[in-house]
């Protein structure tokens, strides 16, 4: 590992550099004649990436390092809050082409510390793929990519059109680098105020899917997802500790974990603070203290007033959703006589925490609640496929 900054012994933990390095080294020398050893964004992915991104084109600075962000690497370093630098020595780009490639070194850093350099490539393929049932006509393909990327954004402020015959096009113009077989026409996507050709191409099931957010705070290990496409996929996450001695007197317990979670698109030069229509499913692992406790999420809002968020446990984390983000704080419930509750926590499997209690239990208001909680079954948390 080669570490760009003094005083190293500062990195916050040695798992962190571990966990860093391990990204590093499965990643593979690309060669520059040879754009299939890219890394690639293509379909779905690269309609977020024009959409979200400002300065979309890769011969901007910093470009091809957000790009990347969107593209296949995501495989290798899964969301976690890594960032790259590509110094561009090599790419293609101009209005007749049909995609868009940068090559040079790339290094990868973590808080500030980078890990070394290999020589890396990004491309953005234009292709956007439609169901293998969809009749061979350019109206039905125009109809088709319209419906995919409509239903994926929304709403319809992307535009699909026919564009004409890829014959018609420049030599040189197609996809060289991953060859497409398409039906022989070129299709135009208005995005803002820029127009782009792109292929239009019958997919397999595993093509056919919506990009999912996914962020991952290295440090604390909670864990980000979210399918709103308004989300930029550069977005990364930070959280920080929470110590603030009010919060105790705001929740009614000392057995709690607060956390500032924030979200930042370099994308957007901005940071993503609440979303309109969809939600965010936060997972942050239960610390040792809390395991076995019946759990709860608190957000206390500007007026100072206490939010509660319904928490179920799987795999080993507190799981609940939420539309936007500032400090979160994971307790054990209070129950409405003020004291700490002793009843487990439903796990999404309809299990019971079979940890040993310790203390007394009110044997009548445990039967009233296990009757209610059968009446009125088990919330369980589901991801959409």
């Amino acid at each position: 590992m080669q570490v760009a900054l003094k005083n190293h012994t500062q990195l916050a933990t040695l798992i962190f550099i571990s966990v860093v390095d391990s990204y590093f080294s499965k990643l593979s020398n690309a060669d520059m004649f040879t754009p299939s050893t890219y890394y690639v964004v293509e379909d779905l992915s690269l309609i977020n990436y024009y959409l979200t991104s400002a300065k979309s084109e890769l011969w901007n600075p910093g470009a091809p390092g957000r790009a990347l962000k969107y593209s296949t690497l995501n495989d290798v370093t899964s969301g976690s809050n890594v960032t790259y630098y590509l110094d561009v020595r090599q790419g293609n780009q101009d209005e007749t082409l049909m995609y868009e490639s940068a090559f040079g070194p790339m290094n990868i850093f973590y808080n500030g510390y980078s890990y070394g350099a290999k020589e890396e490539g990004i491309y953005l393929k234009r292709v956007i793929y439609i169901p293998q049932d969809t009749e061979n006509t350019k109206e039905a393909f125009v109809a088709a990519a319209q419906k995919r990327i409509n239903d994926y954004l929304g709403n319809s402020s992307v535009v699909v059109s026919y564009g004409g015959l890829l014959s018609s096009l420049p030599e040189g113009s197609e996809d060289e680098g991953y060859p497409i077989t398409s039906d022989g026409n070129y299709y135009n996507i208005k995005i803002g105020s820029r127009t782009y050709k792109f292929y239009i191409v019958k997919g397999t099931d595993a093509q056919l899917v919506e990009p999912t957010y996914v962020g991952l705070d290295l440090g604390s290990k909670i864990e980000i997802t979210s399918e709103d496409s308004s989300i930029p996929l550069d977005t990364s996450l930070t959280v920080k500790n929470v110590n603030d001695s009010s919060i105790k007197d705001k929740i009614g317990t000392e057995n709690y974990k607060s956390y500032d979670i924030s979200l930042y698109s370099d994308a957007k030069s901005a940071k993503i603070e609440k979303l309109e229509n969809g939600k965010f499913t936060v997972k942050i692992p239960v610390p040792t203290e809390l395991n076995g406790k019946e759990l709860v999420v608190y957000y206390i809002t500007t007026t100072g007033e206490k939010e509660e968020h319904e928490v179920t446990i799987k795999d080993g984390y507190a799981v609940f959703t939420t539309d936007h983000f500032s400090t979160y704080t994971l307790a054990e419930k209070v129950s409405n006589t003020g004291t700490t509750t002793e009843t487990s926590t439903t796990t999404e499997k309809e299990e019971k925490d079979e940890t040993p209690k310790t203390g007394t239990i009110d044997i009548i208001s445990y039967i009233l609640v296990a009757t209610f909680i059968s009446a009125v079954g088990i919330i369980v948390l589901k991801k959409k496929i």
